[in-house]
Parts: C-alpha cells; structure tokens; sequence
C-alpha cells in the first residue's frame, strides 16, 4: 500500500536533489565514448554538447577552464572519449555529463592530437634547447619514475648495479598507461621535487603502440617536466618511438637502459677520468715551464749574456723555484683529491641501503616509497614494504 500522508510528499527540488545524489555517489567520475552531436562552443567560452551512439544520447558541457587545455577543436560528428562526473542539471531536471578531459577516439585522430599538441608546445617554447638543464656527471642520487613491475625498471636497475652500485636508486611506482598513468607520473616528479634527495630523474617506459605511450603526450605531465628544478631525462619507448615528454625533457635516451648508461657513471672509469686529467695537467705546466725558458734564453741571447748576468741568473734562480714550488703543490694537491675520493667512495658504500641491510637492518617504506623512519609517519590500514637483505616483505600497519 502507498503511505500518502503528508509527511512522505517531498518537493520537486528534493526529489531532484535526492537523485542528483545517488548519480553522484554512484558516477563519481566515469570514461565514456560516444559520438558529439548538437556540438556548440559558447560566447562564455563553456562547450555544450550530447554524446550518442546507435542506442541512446546524453547532455554534456565541458567548462571553459577544462576545454582550454584542448589540443584539437571538438565537431559535430566526432568520436571521443571523455573523462565526466555523472551530475543533475535542476533547473530542467536532466541529467549530464561534466567533461573533465577529452581525447579523440581514433588512431587517426590520437595522430592528429599528438601532432597539434607538439605544435603548440614547440610554439611555446618548451622544446628550446636554452631551457634544458644540465644532467650531472657524477649523481649522488637518481630517482625514477615508472612502473615497479615492468621491464624498464628491472633494465635500469640491472645497469646501475653494474655501472655504479654505490649511488642510491629510488623508484616511485607509478602506472605508465591507461586511465590514470599521466597524473601518477606527475605525483611522481612532484614528490621528488618537495624530497629533493636526488640530483637527476629518469621516467619512462618500454615501447608500445600510441594508445600505449599517451600518458607521455599529455600536456599537464609536459609543463610538469618544463618547470621541475631538478634534471628530467625521458626515456619512453625502444629508438624510432617519440613522445612529447621526449622533447620537453632535459634529455631524451632511446630506451630505459640507455637513460640509466647515461645517468650512471661506470666506476672504474672515474678512477682512469682522474689518473688522465692528472697527466694533462703535468704536461700542461711541463710545457708552460719550457715555454718561459725558451723565452729567457731568447732574452738573454738578445742582450748579451755577460750584460745582464745577475738579472738572468736571479730569473733562472726564481722559475726553477716556482717550477718546483708548482709541482709539489700539483703532488699534494693530487694526493688530497685521492684521499677525498676513497673517503667518499668509502661513505657511499657504507650509507648504501643494501650494506646497511646486510647488516641485519630493514628498511620499511609506505606506499609512495617514502622510507619510514618514525612511527608517526605511518597511517593506520597503511600498507608498508619491509626490505630485508633477501627479499621483501609486505605489511599493513594495525595499530
């Protein structure tokens, strides 16, 4: 039986209300493809526009503050897909889609995307060279950004052991396609620019198609790599892929095991850089000192060698001085620069995770990576990584 008393009659505002309420609780935000019909591009600067296919159609309206960020001019016609919060229009009672992001359906159509974004940037100057910083040659920490159960991560992780094993390595895992990808990515840099423990980062993925590798042509992760302080070297793909985060990084390498050749330096080859400008530098005052005799014995031929005997005999006297003052303190000089160099090398081996993980300690990080270090920093139901000298452990705090 239906309860008519009046308590029970509500009002169209509240009934609406009260639907607009479980669209949202239930369509919080959703990815929908359709086809763009009664396509109109208002005066406010707001898009309004319903989705169909062959079944059925529903409203949309995409704000001016979104569909700025645009990179091809939506029509009548067009298949997209489009990232919405499922909502109730009141004043007419029809419910719609609020368009957050919007991305043309097609491979063609992704090209066409791909090639006006890089357009736009390019005119931007986000590509100029005189806007690239410098990757370091000697690290004292990398960080990268990808995914911790690809293959990228394994291939630069395999040649920073075997190139440097001492330098700290940290990784933010992040999605590196599909719905999502992009933002994480950007959480990634963003979270390495606050810790700044690093000097370079690396993000990048394996090869795939470009429905595969778009997160790296997204706009947002484009100014993200543009305006970050610390050096960013994109590896995306195998050689012959390209994407937009290639061309605004510091640096772009082929593929994730030639970024971490470049990022890495091979440590036996730090000691013979060393031993090798040590000897140009010898040369280099041999040869000045040998310059300035020739240059005295000229003089002295030129004057006459009994007229200015006390002079030239006090100059011989003063560049054999300095000759020898130069070289003892060239030697000396060396000798520290040795020593600072063990003592660094000895630091780096002894503050290495794994040294200290061997000796029977753990290492606990949270779900960002951030290692914990007080119980304060752990979250209650926060899952956590125990690494130990072999192996992992994976965890949930209780209490």
């Amino acid at each position: 039986m239906f309860n008519n008393t009046k308590k029970s009659i509500k009002s169209v505002t509240q009934v609406t209300f009260d639907i607009q309420q479980l669209l949202e609780s239930q369509f919080a935000y959703v990815w929908v493809k359709g086809e763009i019909s009664n396509f109109k591009h208002h005066t406010s600067g707001h898009m309004y526009f319903s989705l169909k296919d062959s079944r059925a159609q529903i409203s949309a309206v995409m704000f001016h503050g979104s569909n700025s960020k645009l990179v091809f001019k939506p029509s009548d016609g067009q298949e997209v897909v489009v990232l919405a919060k499922v909502t109730v229009y009141a004043p007419r009672g029809n419910y719609q889609l609020v368009v957050n992001e919007m991305t043309p359906a097609g491979l063609g159509d992704l090209h066409q995307a791909f090639e006006l974004l890089k357009q736009k940037l390019l005119s931007e100057g986000l590509f100029d060279a005189k806007h690239k910083k410098q990757i370091p040659a000697y690290p004292r920490a990398v960080g990268v950004v990808t995914s911790k159960t690809g293959a990228a991560i394994r291939d630069i992780i395999n040649v920073a052991k075997r190139r440097h094993p001492g330098i700290p390595l940290t990784v933010y895992n992040a999605r590196v396609q599909g719905i999502g990808a992009a933002e994480e990515i950007i959480r990634g840099i963003d979270i390495f620019e606050k810790m700044r423990q690093v000097d370079v980062i690396i993000i990048g993925r394996g090869g795939g198609s470009l429905e595969d590798m778009w997160p790296f042509n997204n706009e947002e992760l484009a100014r993200t790599i543009y305006n970050a302080g610390i050096p960013i070297v994109s590896a995306v793909g195998h050689e012959v892929d390209y994407s937009i985060s290639d061309w605004v990084a510091d640096l772009r390498a082929p593929t994730p095991s030639a970024a971490a050749e470049i990022v890495f330096p091979e440590k036996s080859k730090m000691a013979e850089h060393l031993t090798q400008k040590s000897i140009e530098i010898v040369r280099l005052l041999q040869s000045t000192i040998n310059i300035r005799r020739k240059h005295l014995m000229a003089l002295s031929s030129s004057y006459g060698i009994n007229s200015l005997p006390n002079r030239i005999r006090y100059s011989r006297q003063t560049l054999d001085s300095q000759s020898d003052k130069i070289s003892n303190l060239f030697n000396a000089l060396m000798l520290s620069r040795q020593n600072q160099l063990r003592s660094i090398e000895k630091n780096l081996l002894h503050l290495n995770p794994d040294s200290v993980v061997k000796r029977g300690y753990a290492i606990v990080r949270n779900e960002t990576g951030k290692i914990i270090q007080n119980k304060r920093d752990a979250k209650e139901l926060e899952l956590l990584n125990i690494q130990l000298a072999k192996g992992s452990i994976n965890a949930r705090v209780e209490k």
